[in-house]
């Protein structure tokens, strides 16, 4: 099973080196957990991350976004399937109200992931679009993935990297 390193780590990790985070975590991508539905202005600066009196904020493909960096994030490793829910029997513990017990399922394809909904009482969406139950959609980097009301941005550790070490 790959490590869990809170989001702030991870960023640390990155800015060193992409194989020590990688090493750390065991994994080459990862969900990022993100703060729900922030929006707000983002301080004068050409690069995709910013960092704000807050934390730092991310484009995502969903509009800006801010990680929650004491949140752990969920390195994904193998083929899978590495199922995402709120109960201790999935792989990915999301532990928030909306979440169902078994959520969704996410599978290693083609150098990336998928993601299917499982039947959840309040839903799958990528990038604001819900998905319907069994429904797969392969994950680009920068998408946002979002398990009830849980949002976590999808993204190899190469595309966190660069984002992270654009000039402010």
């Amino acid at each position: 099973m790959a490590a869990r390193l809170n989001v702030q780590d991870l960023f640390a990790l990155l800015g060193k080196s992409v194989e020590a985070a990688r090493r750390a975590l065991g994994a080459a991508f990862v969900l990022v957990p993100l703060e729900p539905w922030v929006s707000g202005e983002i301080t004068a600066n050409t690069g995709v991350l910013t960092l704000t009196g807050r934390a730092q904020m991310v484009q995502t493909r969903a509009g800006r976004q801010v990680p929650v960096l004491t949140a752990a994030c969920f390195p994904l490793a193998g083929e899978g399937p590495l199922l995402a829910g709120r109960t201790g029997r999935t792989h990915l513990l999301v532990d928030q109200p909306t979440v169902s017990r078994l959520h969704a399922e996410l599978r290693g394809c083609e150098g990336g992931y998928s993601v299917a909904d499982r039947g959840s009482y309040n839903g799958t969406m990528v990038n604001n679009r819900v998905l319907e139950q069994g429904e797969v959609v392969k994950l680009a980097d920068g998408d946002v993935v979002v398990f009830g009301e849980a949002q976590l941005l999808f993204a190899s550790l190469d595309q966190l990297s660069e984002l992270i070490k654009r000039p402010r």
